[in-house]
């Protein structure tokens, strides 16, 4: 049986429709806030920490307000809040971040991790402060009611971290409140590091497969301590996917880093017995972009994108379109799907701008709707066409960006 990813292109002109953690954590209750969304734990000495302290939230609210996850926007607009403690160092290192309270639904929290992690690094700490650290922790609010923080969405304070459906947009002028969504929708595309192995224990192999091939295919999250939780089984049979879990349970890991600071990872963790050998594999699980970094409709304003409508704007060709690799973990699991892509493709003839899509809407109207294929294949369909390249789109023989929508196939021959 041979696995093999078979990608076709399809060129619309219609438009874009964009579609718990594994602690003991005390809720985040919105209706009882804080004073603050900021609270400085460490002695501060005297010392004025105002210009410091705004430095650094405008740093993590611009990186945060980038990490805002679809849960929190329409159509859901889930609300919550969350708080997250940090270490500060000296030269403005970030460390020892972790949750100190959950909003409830994981997507929230590691929006908020990811805001601060990926602000990374801060300012300095100010000449004046003596200390070698400075102990913070901030509050996040997801789409608070207006009495949440005792602000209203006109007067957003420096000191607040809220978004709302009308969010707070963060530029070098300062903040401002927008009646309108932010001028992208992107969810951070990370790259975490795994960890190696601390401690592991070999899986002990059932009586049932002796002299037999078997696979399991896991699911878990590496904590930022370097232990294994949030298992759940995705493939193979039983008896060896329990003995699979069994042995994972007590693995123990360094721990996962984004910048150099420690965070939690999602991992698929496959384990393939043939010929009574056994070999394991600990693979991430990439969070996805499912939105384009820039406001489409503000680029087709511009005349800075087109679609394809092979009248005006003559459609891209390509030249160079490897195929998709199935994951080890699909291929297993004898995953077969189709993953949506949005790309822009920029006027070099090369991807600019690649995310996934649930839900296309066609210039006729027309809807379709893609579920997710998971077990990293959408991650390898991204991958491969972040490698594709083309002879450019023409408008009046010039070569323009356009919008393309392609659909990536996974089958089994």
């Amino acid at each position: 049986m041979r696995l093999y990813g078979l990608a076709s292109i399809v060129l619309v002109s219609g438009s874009l429709a964009t579609a718990q953690l594994g602690q003991t954590l005390p809720l985040c209750e919105m209706s009882q806030p804080r004073s603050s969304a900021l609270r400085v734990k460490t002695d501060t000495q005297g010392v004025d920490f105002g210009p410091y302290m705004s430095a650094v939230l405008n740093k993590i609210k611009e990186s945060w307000y980038s990490s805002i996850p679809t849960e929190a926007r329409p159509p859901k607009q889930i609300a919550g809040c969350v708080d997250v403690d940090f270490r500060i160092l000296r030269d403005g290192t970030l460390t020892s971040v972790h949750l100190a309270s959950t909003s409830g639904t994981a997507a929230l929290d590691r929006a908020a991790m990811g805001g601060i992690l990926q602000a990374a690094p801060v300012p300095a700490l100010p000449t004046k402060f003596n200390g070698d650290n400075l102990d913070l922790s901030f509050r996040f609010f997801y789409n608070p009611p207006l009495d949440a923080t005792d602000d209203s969405r006109s007067r957003h304070q420096e000191e607040d971290l809220a978004y709302h459906y009308a969010p707070v947009l963060v530029s070098d002028k300062g903040t401002s409140a927008s009646g309108t969504e932010p001028s992208y929708f992107p969810a951070p595309v990370e790259n975490i590091r795994l960890g190696t192995p601390v401690h592991t224990v070999d899986l002990a192999v059932p009586k049932k497969f002796y002299g037999k091939n078997a696979a399991a295919v896991l699911g878990a999250t590496i904590k930022t301590d370097g232990s294994f939780t949030d298992f759940f089984a995705l493939a193979g049979d039983e008896d060896f996917e329990n003995a699979a879990l069994d042995a994972v349970h007590q693995w123990r890991y360094t721990p996962a880093t984004l910048g150099g600071n420690p965070v939690e990872a999602h991992v698929f963790v496959t384990f393939v017995l043939k010929q009574g050998e056994i070999n394991t594999f600990v693979e991430p699980d990439l969070p996805l972009q499912d939105g384009p970094k820039r406001d489409m409709k503000e680029l087709y304003a511009r005349g800075e994108l087109f679609a394809v409508d092979m009248q005006h704007v003559k459609p891209p060709k390509a030249v160079y379109s490897p195929d998709p690799e199935y994951s080890l973990p699909a291929r297993i699991a004898k995953r077969q799907g189709v993953v949506a892509l949005g790309l822009i493709l920029g006027r070099d003839g090369s991807p600019d701008d690649i995310w996934v899509i649930r839900k296309f809407v066609y210039s006729n109207g027309e809807q379709k709707t893609f579920k997710p294929v998971g077990l990293g294949l959408e991650q390898k369909a991204i991958e491969a066409v972040r490698q594709w390249k083309f002879q450019p789109a023409t408008k009046d023989g010039e070569p323009v960006p356009v919008f393309l929508n392609i659909e990536v196939q996974f089958r089994l021959y």
